[in-house]
């Protein structure tokens, strides 16, 4: 079971209206965002949950990637603080049943110890940093931003909703 939404100060939550319908979610979720931060590079987490009518969240997946990572780059990045980037997070797959009048929540942060390891919001190889600094992160959505979750296919009641 996961925390209430917007649990820590570096947590920004995003809860749907309750289902109207069970749905079936199967492969891999997606989230895109367009971001900044004033570091040079830093990591973004996001994780997609089924809240269910009695309010307990369940976490159905998780991501992660880095600036310096975005876009499933197998060479380091670099990246200019305070521009806008888009970043793609691709969860692994997943076969999970959301419940009629659950509703989803979206988690952003750019920490989740310990699950993931700590970045240290300095470019180069987390591993081997020495330092670690606070940084401002921003997730930029609405008009002319590209921010969306993208879920695979979709299935309600048997009948398939889409891609």
């Amino acid at each position: 079971m996961q925390p209430g939404p917007d649990y820590r100060e570096d947590v920004v939550s995003f809860c749907s209206r309750p289902l109207k319908e069970s749905i079936t979610v199967l492969g891999k979720i997606r989230v895109n965002l367009d971001v900044g931060t004033d570091a040079e590079d830093t990591a973004f987490v996001v994780k997609v949950m089924e809240v269910m009518e009695d309010g307990k969240a369940y976490n159905i997946r998780t991501g992660i990637t880095t600036l310096g990572y975005r876009g499933g780059s197998k060479k380091r990045q670099t990246y200019t603080p305070h521009t806008i980037v888009p970043i793609s997070i691709e969860m692994w797959d997943v076969a999970w049943k959301i419940q009629k009048n659950s509703r989803l929540r979206i988690d952003i942060t750019s920490s989740d110890f310990p699950q993931y390891c700590v970045h240290s919001n300095y470019a180069g190889c987390w591993a081997q940093a020495r330092q670690n600094k606070d940084s401002c992160q921003k997730i930029y959505f609405g008009k002319g931003h590209s921010s969306s979750v993208v879920f695979p296919k979709l299935e309600t009641d048997g009948s398939r909703v889409g891609d």
